[in-house]
């Protein structure tokens, strides 16, 4: 019980910080979704309106619900976002608002959020497994307790089992 209770405590203070990471990462996309607008615009700029869905590909852009888009899964967009980088050097994009250097914190700060997150899941992901098996064997234990209380007080078992503290006949 002292340990289902310690990895229960664990698994509560590790996965306290993910919502604001979750958060942290939303608001990241949602800048760079408003910055891919004004990339789309220097490649339409550049290379007129005709041409500039041919460019895409190569900043990491994909096409996407009848919209060109930066990719949703997150691992995919680590990858889009490399290409990204090497496209606006390319391109000569680099000095532009949303050039070079945004694009580099950008990808810097979404990858060790990703990468954080991706971490802190696995070890969630562990403590709960550890937390549901000692769950078993406690309620196991428990269930034994009360069926043994049963057999030996056959009459008066309720009061018994009030007595040892239980509430409940099953656990």
């Amino acid at each position: 019980a002292v340990t289902y209770n310690y990895t229960l405590s664990a698994r509560l203070n590790s996965g306290s910080t993910r919502p604001q990471m979750g958060k942290a990462l939303t608001n990241l996309e949602k800048q760079m979704d408003e910055a891919l607008s004004y990339v789309k615009g220097y490649i339409v700029d550049k290379y007129k309106k005709d041409n500039a869905v041919s460019y895409y590909p190569a900043f990491g852009i994909e096409y996407r619900g009848n919209r060109y888009i930066l990719p949703t899964d997150r691992n995919a967009r680590i990858a889009s976002l490399k290409l990204m980088l090497q496209a606006i050097q390319t391109h000569q994009f680099q000095d532009k608002e949303y050039g070079l250097a945004f694009w580099t914190a950008t990808k810097t700060e979404f990858e060790a959020l990703v990468n954080q997150t991706t971490i802190l899941d696995g070890q969630i992901s562990v403590k709960v497994g550890d937390k549901n098996v000692l769950k078993n064997n406690l309620k196991k234990g428990l269930n034994s307790i009360v069926g043994v209380i049963k057999a030996n007080y056959p009459e008066t078992y309720k009061q018994e089992l009030r007595d040892w503290g239980m509430q409940k006949e099953k656990y």
